[in-house]
């Protein structure tokens, strides 16, 4: 995994594009211990992809993810999301946002605007606008599943959303009662 800071400054990445069938995907496949601000990603193309696939990073743990957007498609099969696939524990995600089209797959299918998968991560001033289609459950505008210690606060999404079960405008399905969204 990446480990350490980095720092957009302004500047843009555009057509950041993959179609390899593998889980792990996005710009950084696996975040641990890091900081990542202010990076933009334009026209993300992420196909194929299985498990933990985001426009940003497919799995993120002990990271705070700080002024980061995405837009374009991300597609994968399970723990997707526009920005970050899969949050773990010790995950702060701040005034970020993504209008990605996304598409999950069948099964559990874990389908976000944002996050795919919020596991125990903080998710504050954060908002998705683009449309989220998932074959399988668990299909949000915002996150897909949050459950744990996953917290969302001050926090929308406006896309349509479309899935097979458990579906939510802002979260496809709530676990826990630890987790909670203000």
């Amino acid at each position: 995994p990446f480990e350490g800071k980095f720092n957009g400054n302004g500047f843009t990445i555009t057509d950041l594009t993959t179609t390899t069938a593998t889980s792990y995907r996005g710009l950084f496949g696996k975040l641990s211990n890091a900081e990542i601000s202010d990076v933009e990603l334009i026209a993300v193309s992420i196909a194929n992809g299985t498990t933990y696939i985001g426009g940003l990073a497919g799995f993120i743990i002990d990271t705070t993810i700080t002024d980061c957007s995405s837009t374009g498609s991300v597609a994968g099969t399970d723990s997707v999301g526009g920005l970050i696939g899969r949050t773990n524990t010790g995950v702060t995600v701040t005034n970020s946002h993504s209008s990605c089209t996304l598409t999950g797959g069948a099964g559990n299918g874990r389908t976000g605007g944002l996050v795919g998968k919020n596991l125990a991560g903080t998710i504050v001033n954060c908002y998705a606008t683009g449309a989220v289609t998932n074959a399988g459950v668990n299909t949000g505008g915002l996150v897909g599943r949050n459950e744990s210690a996953g917290t969302i606060t001050d926090s929308y999404a406006t896309g349509n959303i479309s899935g097979a079960g458990e579906v939510g405008g802002l979260v496809g399905y709530l676990t826990s009662a630890r987790g909670a969204i203000t």
